[in-house]
């Protein structure tokens, strides 16, 4: 069930939101050694980001997940959702913050039922 949010400033086509998004999913599926088909991967773009005082290209992202959520598994995906924002939108890593959040089972459902 992870969740990653990804929140930016600049504006993607359709095309390269569809392509971050697949290689997002598979990166966090793998690092997270959990199911790809619970990956849930949004990715909001053209936002109004203020970062360091500037307007210049940035983004934040949030990654939600039962379990996994540790130091090596953050940096691993920190690493390279920062890599996927350089490539797809031209994001320096330095104006990208990516925050990380351990859910208990009992806080996330799925099909009308939660994980507990």
């Amino acid at each position: 069930m992870p969740i990653l949010k990804i929140q930016m400033s600049v504006p993607l086509e359709a095309a390269q939101v569809g392509a971050l998004q697949r290689e997002a999913s598979a990166a966090v599926a793998k690092v997270l050694a959990k199911p790809e088909g619970y990956v849930c991967v949004t990715v909001e773009c053209g936002k109004a980001i203020l970062f360091g005082g500037t307007d210049d290209p940035a983004a934040f992202g949030e990654l939600y997940s039962i379990g996994g959520i540790n130091s090596k598994n953050n940096n691993a995906i920190a690493a390279a959702v920062t890599e996927m924002l350089k490539k797809y939108a031209n994001i320096d890593g330095k104006r990208f913050y990516l925050s990380f959040f351990d859910l208990p089972a009992t806080n996330i459902a799925m099909n009308g039922n939660t994980f507990a």
